[in-house]
């Protein structure tokens, strides 16, 4: 069955974990282009290899963008756009009536 990363079996590695060596997804995604683009042309030769290894690059780095550009929570969960509107919206109303406290406590200071 094709990978999603390439399409043609025929260009896909033999065995995976000579891939990555054992490595965890930090080290994989701390690695330099050119020795990520090293291993897997080891595994897999010539024009295939390289535009497996350029795929497989691109697909990490749009993975780790992703993943500190996208909104998450402390937990670790996504925030989705929903949830940030409906966080300024109580963000505006708490501001909305601090200002209102703040007015109503000057009218007192100044014998209003």
């Amino acid at each position: 069955q094709p990978s999603t990363l390439n399409p043609h079996p025929s260009t896909l590695c033999k065995e995976r974990s000579l891939l990555v060596g054992g490595l965890t997804g930090v080290q994989l995604c701390g690695m330099p282009e050119s020795e990520l683009h090293r291993m897997v042309l080891a595994q897999v030769g010539g024009a295939g290899g390289a535009a497996l290894a350029k795929r497989i690059h691109s697909t990490l780095w749009t993975a780790i963008v992703d993943a500190k550009t996208r909104g998450r929570r402390p937990d670790g969960s996504l925030i989705t756009a929903e949830m940030e509107a409906e966080e300024r919206e109580q963000a505006d109303r708490a501001m909305v009536a601090k200002m209102a406290l703040w007015r109503e406590r000057e009218k007192g200071l100044r014998g209003e």
